[in-house]
């Protein structure tokens, strides 16, 4: 037990570090986007999303792999200087602090982990139920016999577009036809799927949580894209009429959605500002510059951690024994 808590306290540390030290170098990346492309903008949000969880993984297994290993101790010898975590060590309750931080960094990432887990296998079979109403042969769309106007997507596969009577009374059939494109879209591109990751990643790097801003601006990017699918299957005009009326007939209000068929993915921007967003210009782009800064940046790190590596090495072997003597392991 405490290898498990010397691991999650590890993990949830790094996670918070490593989501704080690239916050700088995601923001100036996220200027250099172009405004006409979501997809881009999505893919780049997702990976800012998965990366602090996923480095702070492969630390926690290096530090606790080095500190388990037959590495020789950096401080055994004055002339490794390293970042040493011995003080931690050094107050009579510490053991106390490292188990009561290993409780909890342990709770995040079963809580994060259960979360995640629960809504992936609910959101399957969420998709099945509907997909077993539709049948092989028809169209992958449901009507929910509801006055509440809404329409989304359900299922992590091949899901299914659910749009509710309501909404078929309110628009016309081109409007129709743009609003499903916009929820079959979702579907072709898992966004559903793609959703329950960010947040998973957002949870287990929430000591620092600015994974629940990059999901946030993931969920916009993938409106968006979307919304441009649905536009290039009518046109733009279409799309804005719907999401209007949309807008005019929900404001204030909250959609009941039919009981077992909860959608997984939301996207949290208004119709408003998604049809504002459509037809605005595009304004010109000033940050391009930026990408050149960004790879400066990005060579100076890789060199530094290439010439630094036995520094890093021996400050990972140092945080790994510092918490395992902290935990009595």
């Amino acid at each position: 037990m405490p290898e498990v808590l010397a691991a999650a306290l590890l993990y949830v540390v790094a996670a918070g570090a490593v989501q704080l030290l690239a916050a700088l170098p995601v923001a100036a990346a996220a200027e250099s986007l172009s405004e006409n492309d979501p997809e881009a903008a999505g893919r780049f949000w997702l990976a800012a999303s998965v990366f602090a969880p996923s480095a702070a993984l492969a630390l926690t297994v290096l530090a606790l792999a080095l500190a388990r290993g037959g590495m020789l101790p950096p401080h055994l010898e004055r002339t490794r200087p390293h970042v040493c975590w011995r003080w931690l060590l050094e107050r009579p309750d510490a053991d106390w602090h490292f188990t009561v931080g290993g409780a909890l960094a342990l709770g995040l990432v079963v809580f994060a982990l259960g979360r995640f887990a629960w809504r992936w296998v609910s959101s399957t079979q969420v998709g099945r139920l509907a997909a077993a109403h539709v049948g092989d042969g028809g169209e992958r769309v449901l009507v929910a016999h509801s006055d509440e106007p809404y329409c989304f997507a359900v299922g992590l596969g091949g899901g299914v577009a659910i749009i509710s009577r309501g909404m078929v009374d309110l628009l016309d059939e081109q409007q129709r036809g743009a609003v499903l494109s916009h929820e079959l879209a979702h579907i072709v591109r898992r966004d559903n799927a793609m959703h329950l990751v960010t947040e998973l990643c957002a949870t287990l790097s929430a000591l620092v949580p600015l994974g629940f801003i990059y999901a946030y601006r993931w969920r916009s990017a993938a409106e968006a894209a979307c919304d441009q699918a649905a536009a290039a299957a009518s046109n733009p005009e279409t799309v804005v009429e719907a999401l209007e009326l949309v807008e005019r007939a929900t404001v204030g209000l909250r959609p009941e959605w039919p009981e077992g068929l909860n959608p997984v993915y939301y996207g949290g921007v208004s119709p408003a500002r998604r049809a504002a967003r459509l037809m605005a210009p595009a304004r010109a782009q000033i940050a391009p510059p930026l990408r050149v800064v960004l790879w400066v940046e990005g060579i100076v790190v890789v060199a530094a951690l290439a010439l630094g590596r036995q520094w890093v090495l021996d400050s990972l072997y140092c945080a790994g024994e510092s918490v395992l003597k902290g935990l009595g392991a």
